[in-house]
């Protein structure tokens, strides 16, 4: 009894003392995945994206529009193109709605240098009230979902 009644009155308690206002803003959303939906399976120059036939090293990067990196996803060793959704992971990432403009570019993680296999057009964080997925075009045809996470931090 004690555990369910105890943190509800410290909850408002605190609320009450003006202590845990602004820690949340239920207008704001974060992320904490990508689908990327329909990836070039080629390069630009028709070729494998690594050799010896093994697929691509995918990460996605999420950028705001001044270059200043906000995101980087884990590494996707040799994907390989089995499903046409891949999901990766990111950190949990608050998106601004203040008008702030962002770039999500995806690439193939090699040795020597990454190659870009495709990047979205600029995009806001305009999200509609109820919405829980923000669909973002690329260039090449496909898009990325970033399913949200309602009450990111403020």
């Amino acid at each position: 009894m004690f555990k369910v009644i105890l943190p509800a009155l410290l909850a408002m308690l605190l609320t009450a003392f003006g202590f845990g206002q602004g820690l949340v803003n239920e207008d704001s959303y974060s992320i904490s995945k990508a689908l990327i939906h329909g990836l070039p399976r080629k390069d630009d120059q028709g070729l494998d994206w690594d050799a010896f036939y093994s697929g691509p090293d995918v990460v996605l990067k999420l950028f705001f529009i001044d270059g200043t990196q906000v995101a980087e996803s884990p590494v996707v060793k040799d994907w390989d193109f089995r499903s046409d959704i891949l999901e990766v992971k990111l950190p949990l990432t608050p998106l601004r709605s203040d008008g702030s403009k962002y770039l999500i570019r995806i690439y193939d993680r090699d040795v020597s240098s990454d190659d870009l296999m495709d990047e979205s057009d600029v995009f806001a964080c305009d999200v509609p009230p109820g919405a829980t997925i923000l669909r973002v075009h690329l260039t090449k045809g496909g898009n990325v979902d970033l399913p949200l996470v309602n009450g990111g931090p403020e």
